[in-house]
């Protein structure tokens, strides 16, 4: 979903966008520009949702600005093509469309419309002369703390407003050998300089001299991993929080979980099972029909880490599937959902800490 930002000012009007292009598994494909700019006119097009339909729309507003060759006569077009069309357009994704230009009669301005009910009704065309956001914004005293003012060009701040809301990865990772364990008869506690510094080892009994890394079980050249937590906790129904307090002083806390089902058939390649143990997954399901409905799947769960405590999240009982069986089950918004077959019974987890 694309963020942007348009800003008329008295003598131009900016724009500011991502470049992200992702899959639906919000993994990054590309970067692109995603502003449409008119050819012949002060008017550029940009839009959040579904690229092939922004492109479809954009397309045609630009058609419309090199047909009229004036920036009002192309939104009167606009304006009353969207009229048109509202009782019988159907998008199977939400799209918001929004234009930046100088139009001969008003100025700098900007306009806006959704294919779903918003702000506004859907495909009604609506004007936004101080601008449009798109996308989650900072809070005024972030803002006051960052130091913006009326003044500023999006160009000075365009960066930080989309790097506000913008995710962190926390990982591990492991080196792990591939050589075979050495064979000697080597102290299982080693100490030795390495020509910078003084080391001290523990290795596996019976390596050679030297070691090889895969006889290495401690190193104090490198962060030992702790387990500040760890334990089980069982899952009742409903949309539930567990909530786990450690002590993370001096350390880089990261949480490990596996989520413990009952017993179940079906499965594939083991045709049935007394107890299931699986990684989490998220799932959010939905339904577009004058906007988006739905829940956090059933299956689902996640943690939310800080440097003392873990909250788990869970929603055994959810639906875990949400469809319309036919277009009359539509017309009538008649949902049909499905459950979780082998739902959460509890969470096995660690809290590991990094020194930091």
């Amino acid at each position: 979903m694309t963020g942007f930002i348009i800003k008329p000012r008295h003598d131009r009007i900016e724009i500011a966008t991502d470049g992200a292009v992702y899959d639906a598994d919000g993994v990054l494909l590309d970067t692109m520009y995603k502003v449409r700019v008119a050819a012949n006119l002060p008017l550029a097009v940009v839009g959040s949702g579904t690229v092939t339909h922004i492109d479809m729309v954009a397309d045609a507003i630009l058609a419309a600005a090199v047909a009229t060759g004036s920036v009002d006569a192309t939104i009167g077009v606009l304006a009353q093509s969207l009229r048109e069309i509202a009782d019988d357009a159907a998008f199977d994704s939400p799209v918001r469309i929004a234009i930046a230009a100088i139009s001969e009669t008003r100025g700098p301005t900007s306009w806006v419309f959704d294919t779903y009910d918003a702000d506004g009704p859907a495909f009604e065309l609506r004007e936004a002369l101080f601008g449009i956001g798109q996308g989650e914004l900072p809070p005024a005293e972030d803002l006051l703390a960052r130091g913006i003012e009326a003044g500023d060009s999006l160009e000075k701040h365009a960066a930080w407003f989309f790097e506000y809301s913008a995710c962190r990865a926390r990982f591990i990772i492991y080196a792990n050998s591939t050589e075979a364990p050495t064979s000697g008869d080597n102290d299982v506690l080693r100490q030795f300089n390495d020509g910078s510094q003084d080391v001290f080892q523990i290795l596996r009994p019976g390596a050679a001299d030297p070691p090889n890394f895969s006889d290495i079980v401690i190193d104090s050249r490198w962060p030992c991993i702790q387990i500040l937590a760890e334990g089980y906790i069982p899952v009742g129904t409903g949309e539930l929080t567990h909530t786990i307090n450690f002590d993370g002083t001096g350390c880089f806390p990261m949480v490990k979980y596996m989520t413990v089902h009952g017993a179940g058939s079906g499965g594939n390649p083991v045709a049935s099972w007394t107890k299931r143990v699986r990684p989490p997954v998220m799932n959010v399901c939905a339904n577009f029909k004058s906007g988006w409905f739905g829940n956090v799947g059933g299956d689902a769960t996640y943690c939310a880490l800080t440097a003392n405590q873990a909250v788990f999240h869970t929603f055994r009982g959810n639906p875990i599937e949400r469809w319309y069986a036919d277009a009359e089950a539509w017309d009538k918004n008649q949902v049909s959902v499905s459950y979780d077959t082998n739902p959460i019974l509890g969470i096995r987890y660690y809290i590991l800490g990094i020194p930091a």
